[in-house]
């Protein structure tokens, strides 16, 4: 029988693709994972601030319904700065939801897919005033 020996140079090399295989794969999962990690905990943080503020402004609303009104709605309708308040709520949550449906694609992809030339950061400065800097990259000041 043979033997299942590799010589030193095979294992060498194997040992070589396998670490930079483990190495590509670290760096293309663990670090974007990362990023998205901390991508979606502001997410989640920004929602649940947003969500805080409606809650406190549809109180303040109701609040306020309720104490400048004076006695216009009270007794039999004391119940409508509550419909009024949930009537707040449901606008400001349909127009939030229209404005996330009308635009689904995030705005670093809508800048992606503009055109060459429509990107603000693409649009040079215009090189008639003295304290611009050139439009171009290449461009070198000639003293003449």
């Amino acid at each position: 029988m043979t033997s299942s020996k590799h010589d030193p140079g095979t294992q060498e090399l194997l040992d070589d693709i396998l670490h930079t295989i483990l190495a590509y794969v670290k760096q293309e999962t663990i670090g974007k994972l990362s990023g998205l990690w901390k991508l979606a905990v502001a997410r989640i943080v920004a929602a649940g601030c947003l969500a805080l503020g409606s809650v406190l402004v549809v109180i303040a609303a109701i609040r306020a319904l309720q104490t400048e009104t004076g006695s216009a709605l009270s007794g039999s309708l004391s119940w409508l700065p509550y419909v009024i308040g949930a009537l707040i709520a449901m606008i400001g949550t349909a127009a939030l939801s229209w404005t996330a449906l009308r635009n689904p694609q995030p705005r670093s992809a809508r800048l992606r897919s503009e055109p060459a030339g429509t990107n603000d950061s693409e649009i040079a400065e215009p090189a008639s005033t003295n304290d611009s800097k050139p439009a171009g990259k290449d461009h070198k000041e000639t003293i003449t």
